[in-house]
Parts: C-alpha cells; sequence; structure tokens
C-alpha cells in the first residue's frame, strides 16, 4: 500500500471512479488505507471527494454486515 499520503489519496480517487465496475477494489484499497494510515482522514479529501466515497460504500455495504463483522 501507498505509504505516501497523497498517492494513496489517488489509488482512493481511482478505486471510487471504478467502483460501479468493481465495489471490492474500493473496499480493499480503503482498508489498506486505514491500517496504513490509522484512518482516511489524513488523505484531505474534497468534501464532494468525501461524500462520493460515503455514497459508494453505502450502496455496497448492508449494516447487517457491519453488525456481524463488529461482533466476529
Amino acid at each position: 500500500m501507498a505509504e505516501d499520503v497523497e498517492e494513496a489519496a489517488d489509488l482512493l480517487r481511482l478505486a471510487l471512479a471504478e467502483a460501479d465496475e468493481d465495489p471490492r477494489g474500493l473496499l480493499v484499497i480503503a482498508q489498506a488505507i486505514i491500517a496504513a494510515h490509522g484512518s482516511l482522514n489524513k488523505l484531505s479529501l474534497s468534501g464532494a471527494e468525501t461524500l462520493a466515497l460515503s455514497n459508494a460504500l453505502s450502496k455496497h455495504i448492508k449494516v447487517d454486515q457491519l453488525n456481524q463483522a463488529a461482533w466476529v
């Protein structure tokens, strides 16, 4: 995973652009960035990018799946 924050942000933007075709890619990239950097906050995403990320993730992640994962 990109250690450079700007490179990580670029990877996330690319995954976001391709999320409709491959939503798993967005999830994998987001998880890897969080593992490497502790959160997505350091990426300095714009408000529009943050909203697009939130919308893309909400399309592909069900609340029940999150609840189950949290209790595993």
